[in-house]
């Protein structure tokens, strides 16, 4: 996992990754407790200067030793039913999987949100070492899988113990990094118009990140 300043969230989720062979957190520069926390509960810890989620974790991949990638966010924390089913998948290879789409449960002042489209939410998260790596994104990235991905049945648990004020100064930001984003995609359709979809992507295993894609395209050119 990643982290920066995440005192609070932080200990409930390496916690709950606990059935995992080796615990990694890489850290970009906390100024709280988040280092002391990660190395009291965590395998190792390293440190890496922070460019953008996606570039931390393609930093983070080659660093680890084992066969299997689970990439958890701090606010999250893996169900005993989830870490069992993990652990299961993994003995038996991944079941002819290269990857698993995790659905996560959005925890949000304490209720459960099932609907405006927070549940389901399926992230791909489990992988095998070497299939996956995140697309070069500034925000909302997505894992592009070499291979074939499946699904686990039970939830990862999403839940962010900070306040409103944080919780919109995010979004806040989330939204002027997508902007960004969709001008860099504008002006790549311009140029490129036949290749937008490069063909080493555009696997079943990552339908869901380009539909999501697509539909945010959609809604940029409708209203320029």
């Amino acid at each position: 996992m990643t982290t920066k300043n995440e005192e609070r969230s932080l200990g409930a989720c390496l916690e709950s990754a606990r059935f995992a062979e080796e615990i990694v957190v890489v850290d970009s520069g906390s100024t709280d407790q988040t280092k002391a926390i990660a190395r009291s509960l965590a395998d190792r810890v390293l440190e890496h200067e922070y460019e953008n989620p996606a570039a931390q974790k393609n930093w983070a991949l080659p660093q680890l030793a084992h066969d299997w990638v689970l990439i958890l966010d701090a606010d999250e924390r893996v169900s005993p039913e989830l870490a069992a089913e993990v652990r299961g998948l993994i003995a038996a290879d991944g079941n002819g999987y290269d990857g698993f789409y995790l659905n996560r449960k959005l925890i949000f002042y304490g209720k459960w949100i099932r609907h405006c489209g927070w549940y389901p939410s399926w992230n791909l998260r489990l992988f095998r070492h070497g299939h996956g790596r995140y697309e070069k994104r500034e925000v909302h990235e997505h894992l592009l899988l070499d291979g074939k991905a499946g699904y686990c049945q039970h939830d990862l648990i999403h839940e962010d113990l900070r306040d409103m004020s944080f919780w919109i100064a995010k979004h806040n930001r989330y939204s002027s990094q997508e902007a960004g984003e969709l001008d860099r995609v504008r002006r790549v359709v311009e140029r490129r118009p036949l290749q937008l979809f490069p063909r080493e992507q555009c696997s079943l295993a990552n339908w869901f990140p380009r539909r999501r894609r697509r539909v945010a395209r959609s809604l940029f050119y409708r209203c320029t």
